[in-house]
């Protein structure tokens, strides 16, 4: 095999999600930023007070990033 077609294999390996998608950036972050604040959140026991300041983040900026993500917070 090649060492292009090798490389481009490589690279579409790395960028394709568990899934078979493509990710972008963006999505990677995305989920990353999601993932975490779930985490936060199941520490806290659901508590979104101290999730906010654990993440440095406002209380309203937590809702609505749990709002967006689609996360069931308890």
């Amino acid at each position: 095999m090649s060492q292009k077609k090798l490389f481009d294999r490589e690279i579409n390996s790395a960028c394709a999600s568990s899934d078979g998608a493509s990710s972008t950036l963006s999505h990677v972050i995305s989920e990353a930023e999601k993932t975490h604040i779930v985490k936060v959140l199941s520490a806290t026991k659901g508590n979104k007070t101290k999730a906010a300041e654990i993440l440095g983040i406002s209380r309203k900026t937590l809702w609505e990033k749990i709002k967006s993500y689609d996360i069931r917070a308890g």
